[in-house]
């Protein structure tokens, strides 16, 4: 399946935008399809990437603000565009225009480890996680393999 893009276009982390909330039902549909999971709620923040071209939504992030840190989940690039790095510039974007100075936390399987790690993700331990992370990973965990990462605040410039 072609992602229709033509030979002189480019993404960059520029076009990483942070979505209204009035326009969180276009991304559960997009979850509904692609990513049972992954939901937007009023708590929620969450950042897209739109084909430069077409305006579509073609990645989604969800952020939570927690008193002490930010947790991202639920990225998802949709499937023609996958491969492409807009995974990686997805993040860059979003965790570029995080309006405080917390961690970062999250969770992914094993084999999306390059992608967190390339933007200033390392590998946590779960004893060092927050509580409700630890006990969140642990419940997790009984249905698939995941790492836990940490952006630290001070890589903010990665």
């Amino acid at each position: 399946m072609s992602c229709g893009l033509s030979q002189s276009f480019f993404f960059s982390s520029q076009q990483v935008q942070l979505l209204p909330p009035l326009e969180y039902p276009l991304v559960n549909r997009l979850y509904k399809s692609h990513y049972k999971p992954g939901k937007l709620s009023g708590s929620n923040s969450a950042y897209v990437l739109r084909h430069p071209e077409k305006g579509n939504i073609v990645a989604c992030v969800k952020l939570n603000l927690y008193p002490e840190y930010w947790f991202l989940s639920s990225l998802l690039v949709l499937p023609p565009y996958r491969r492409l790095g807009l995974a990686g510039l997805l993040l860059k974007g979003a965790l570029s225009q995080l309006p405080s100075h917390h961690p970062v936390y999250c969770f992914a399987q094993p084999q999306l480890a390059p992608i967190y790690l390339a933007q200033g993700f390392t590998l946590v331990a779960d004893d060092f996680l927050p509580a409700d992370l630890r006990a969140r990973i642990g419940k997790y965990r009984r249905k698939q393999s995941l790492h836990a990462f940490v952006r630290p605040v001070d890589n903010k410039s990665h």
